[in-house]
């Protein structure tokens, strides 16, 4: 989907003689371009994915490339964590073939899409490939930890029954054939970040988003305190405390009737973490998550 302002300034009647291919170009020349990875259920023609990205081709004035992996919609073939993987990349790659810049490109990816758009993030992160940032909506840190910490209906853990089994957690796991292990990825996720969760999540407990941006975070609490105007006492305890030092670091907002907003700098990059009140699995489709995103990346 192209972004509202590029169809308003197609002329009218648009001819039937243009290409497609030379409107994609024109459309993200420049531009900013979503793509966006969406969760296990569905594929991306449902209903209330096209009434997302119809709010952000609206408000966040972006264009949208959608896909669906392999085993979903009308993609051929079977699922698998490196296959996924692969369709993300390929839908980055078209972009890149269309005219886009990395710059321009902003990787979405929500639930299971979360898991998929940190593996391409970070496989850009190892070839030095910056896009224009990251948003990860109500991620896991892994399947392992979803597995184990799954609710049925929100109160009914899933796995608490089995634990009396000696190594029944394990044997499940074992089970699995795909990990999705998005917290050992972010030593090599090297974009801007965003992380959105709802603290009503019964799918996904927010828990998740906060050991993702504690991870994120860690390795700048052992660096130096950059405090000024201080004594040498003072600077030494940030430096030893690491509730000091990540008060130093991570500026924290309460939104009024909202939820609330962490962010930090880290070289020439942010990373942030929304908490909402409310908005269960379903976050993306939040207007002030929508405008969260906008701020952060600059997109009015």
């Amino acid at each position: 989907m192209f972004s509202d302002k590029f169809y308003r300034d197609l002329p009218f009647p648009p001819s039937a003689n243009t290409p497609r291919k030379d409107l994609i170009a024109a459309a993200t020349k420049g531009s900013l371009t979503i793509l966006h990875l969406h969760g296990n259920t569905g594929t991306r023609a449902h209903f209330l994915r096209t009434a997302l990205y119809t709010a952000y081709t609206s408000r966040l004035n972006s264009n949208v490339l959608a896909i669906d992996y392999r085993g979903f919609g009308d993609s051929e073939g079977h699922p698998t964590e490196d296959g996924v993987t692969r369709d993300a990349r390929a839908g980055w790659d078209y972009l890149v073939k269309q005219g886009a810049r990395a710059e321009d490109i902003m990787i979405f990816g929500h639930s299971l899409g979360t898991a998929i758009a940190s593996r391409l993030a970070a496989e850009l992160g190892r070839e030095h490939t910056s896009p224009r940032g990251l948003v990860l909506m109500a991620p896991f840190t892994s399947v392992r930890s979803v597995v184990d910490e799954y609710h049925l209906f929100g109160f009914l853990p899933l796995l608490k029954p089995l634990r009396f089994i000696p190594r029944v957690s394990d044997i499940i796991t074992w089970s699995l054939a795909h990990r999705y292990d998005t917290l050992k990825l972010v030593p090599e996720i090297k974009a801007s970040i965003l992380i959105a969760h709802a603290d009503d999540d019964w799918n996904i407990p927010h828990s998740h988003s906060s050991a993702l941006f504690d991870a994120f975070l860690d390795p700048l609490l052992s660096e130096p305190s950059v405090l000024t105007n201080v004594s040498d006492r003072d600077v030494n305890s940030a430096q030893q405390t690491p509730d000091a030092r990540r008060k130093e670091l991570v500026s924290h907002a309460r939104i009024h009737n909202f939820g609330t907003l962490d962010e930090f700098i880290a070289g020439d990059r942010k990373v942030a973490l929304l908490k909402t009140i409310s908005g269960k699995h379903d976050i993306p489709k939040d207007e002030g998550v929508q405008d969260a995103i906008g701020r952060m990346f600059k997109l009015f």
